[in-house]
């Protein structure tokens, strides 16, 4: 029997338990009289049946295998972009918890590790009790917060009291559709021990003025704080690091650091402190820390790394592959092979994306050869 994590230290990937569920998935759908039930969970819900003749379990296998990527250091598009901290109403010294909440999440036992860049947005959250609490009051603090955090504030209005489905305007709760494999096992294990009755639907309904509310929450966080944050800092990094990696200058930089690398042996455990800062880990030329295997946050690398990551998320494949193909140069001089191979990877993916309908040759001379460069990096490499 696999062990099962607490829900805030799950993360996606786990091959195990993706094929442990994929399995229960199969049995239960083989189990059933009739046409086979796709999904163990959602069998119960008419609005997600599936065309017949389909088969949904490589589509399952999929998602669960992408949900909740790891956080690595070579891999910054798993990296947070916005961090949601919410209050009760109800809270006694709001402004002084929410600081101190920020403050947890900046420097506290919460923080991330030292290669994730801590400079992302931060949205505050007012949860206001529909039913028992007073709108008035809640108001005069929402704007208290506005004035203490910015404009990154939102005021949820949600209710308390026990939602069931024989109510008028209720919803059935959707299970997540990139939900990790190791939740939704620990799901189904729950629902296999429960002594309910089989025949009344476990799964949670909410009001759908709840919905509603969630739903104008996560449409005015992505739409006029997430997105835009996200376009400042790409043109801020685009601007200040990766167009003089495109310039002359940085081209020569570039050509200087190889030609040092390739003359003398890679000399990698120099003890002279590097420009960078890099720990001692690298050579006096990189930036890259050899022993703990990472760049530093404000490292150039790791700056555009975050640039070409964040193009790909707001669909400039163009400027995201272009950054790739300088990034997989830096990280194979600096001999960062998890970094080249993902940076490898990545290029092949924005390519794609960027010049649609590529022809065969194209293709061959270099889609393939990203990918290849990359499978070998990961294989042999890293061993990943």
């Amino acid at each position: 029997m696999l062990e099962y994590k607490p829900a805030r230290l799950r993360t996606g990937g786990d091959v195990p338990q993706i094929e442990e569920l994929v399995e229960r998935h199969l049995t239960f759908a083989e189990e059933q009289s009739g046409p086979a039930e796709a999904d163990y969970l959602d069998h119960k819900d008419t609005a997600t049946a599936r065309p017949e003749g389909t088969s949904p379990f490589y589509q399952l296998y999929l998602r669960r295998l992408l949900s909740g990527l790891p956080m690595v250091p070579s891999e910054t598009v798993s990296h947070p972009v916005a961090s949601v901290i919410a209050i009760s109403s109800r809270s006694t010294s709001p402004i002084e918890e929410l600081r101190n909440l920020f403050a947890a999440s900046n420097q506290g036992e919460h923080r991330l590790p030292q290669w994730v860049h801590n400079e992302f947005l931060r949205y505050y959250v007012l949860v206001h009790d529909e039913d028992y609490d007073d709108i008035t009051k809640s108001m005069q603090l929402f704007e208290q917060m506005k004035r203490h955090f910015g404009l990154h504030c939102h005021l949820l209005r949600l209710r308390s009291t026990p939602c069931m489905p024989s109510d008028e305007g209720t919803i059935r709760l959707p299970n997540p559709d990139w939900l990790a494999a190791g939740e939704e096992l620990s799901e189904i294990i729950r629902r296999e021990t429960s002594e309910e009755d089989e025949d009344v639907d476990p799964s949670p309904f909410l009001f759908s003025t709840d919905a509603d509310a969630i739903r104008a929450f996560v449409r005015e966080m992505v739409t006029q704080s997430i997105v835009p944050s996200m376009e400042r800092a790409s043109a801020t990094w685009n601007d200040q690091v990766a167009s003089r990696r495109r310039g002359l200058s940085g081209r020569f930089m570039s050509l200087s650091k190889r030609f040092t690398l390739g003359s003398f042996g890679g000399n990698r455990n120099s003890s002279m402190p590097s420009f960078g800062g890099n720990g001692g880990g690298g050579s006096g030329n990189s930036n890259y820390d050899s022993l703990q295997g990472f760049y530093r946050p404000d490292a150039p690398e790791a700056i555009m790394r975050k640039l070409a990551d964040y193009c790909m998320m707001l669909r400039d494949y163009r400027l995201a592959q272009s950054t790739y193909e300088i990034l997989c140069g830096d990280f194979k001089a600096d001999k960062a092979w998890r970094y080249y191979a993902g940076a490898n990877e990545m290029s092949a993916v924005s390519g794609l994306l960027a010049i649609p309908g590529l022809s065969s040759k194209v293709r061959t001379e270099g889609i393939d050869q990203y990918l290849e460069t990359a499978y070998y990096s990961y294989v042999t490499r890293v061993s990943a």
